[in-house]
């Protein structure tokens, strides 16, 4: 199994520190945050990640299982397994996508409002 290292404020990378601190203090606790916040920046702006060839990776991978329906293309795939990621994380990442989808549809069906 997979150890992952869960970091506190003081022991997170520098650039994680005030995503960590702003979570200590919105939601009084320290959130587990590992993805700089340059990167989630560029997800919400569906930009590139750039300087991090593993995020942007994931991100790819991610996206066409989203766009293609459930096909992420061979060559997607091969720069996901290439970027470190395994075949677990793969089966991991359709699970997160479904979850997201399946959210999505109930949150249309429900109208519930979204997050400011």
């Amino acid at each position: 199994m997979t150890t992952f290292v869960q970091h506190s404020v003081d022991s997170a990378p520098a650039e994680s520190k005030p995503v960590l601190q702003a979570g200590a203090q919105a939601y009084g606790f320290e959130p587990s945050v590992e993805v700089p916040d340059s990167a989630v920046q560029a997800l919400r702006h569906s930009r590139s990640i750039s300087g991090n060839p593993r995020l942007q990776a994931l991100d790819t991978f991610a996206e066409a299982l989203l766009r293609d329906l459930g096909y992420a293309g061979a060559p997607v795939r091969a720069a996901f397994m290439a970027a470190g990621f395994t075949r677990q994380i793969a089966l991991e990442v359709v699970t997160i996508v479904a979850a997201k989808v399946l959210s999505n549809y109930a949150n249309v069906l429900a109208r519930t409002l979204p997050d400011p």
